[in-house]
Formats: structure tokens, sequence, C-alpha cells
């Protein structure tokens, strides 16, 4: 089985940083910074955007979202879609 890394964690990485010096950047604490990572909390849309902006557009917004669900498959199967208006016609 293929073990799964956060495109934080990714970034992280890649760019020699540690989680304290981008949870500074993005202007939370790094134990909720380190939640969002672990897969224990959706981040918001604010610190979503957030994390975008400083890594420059490599974390993308969808991937964060992506990334907790794939951490929390059994959440993912009670997500109903509703028909767009365009579909009701």
């Amino acid at each position: 089985m293929k073990s799964y890394t956060h495109p934080l964690s990714q970034y992280i990485l890649r760019q020699g940083i540690t989680l304290k010096d981008i949870s500074k950047q993005i202007g939370i604490n790094t134990t909720a910074l380190g939640r969002i990572v672990n897969g224990h909390t959706m981040p918001s849309l604010q610190t979503a955007v957030r994390i975008n902006e400083i890594t420059k557009g490599k974390v993308k917004i969808i991937d964060l979202y992506n990334a907790f669900y794939k951490a929390n498959p059994q959440l993912k199967k009670g997500i109903r879609t509703r028909k767009s208006r365009v579909d009701d016609k």
C-alpha cells in the first residue's frame, strides 16, 4: 500500500523549512497547522487561501480539502451533492 503525504508536508520538506516557520507566515499556531497536516482538521477557507498565497500556488486550495477527505474517507460518504437548477429543468 502506497503511503500518502499531505501536500503541505511535501512543500515543507521541499523548501527545507519547519512547520513553525510556515505557521508564523500563515498566521496560525503550530498546533493548529499540525492538525491540518495530520488530517485531523479541515482548514478554514481563510487559512487555505493563506496557505495557497504563502506557497505561491504550489499548494492548491482544492488539494488541502482533498487531503482532509483522503485522511477521513468515512466523512466523504455522507456528502450529498445537490442538482443545479439547470439539471432540474
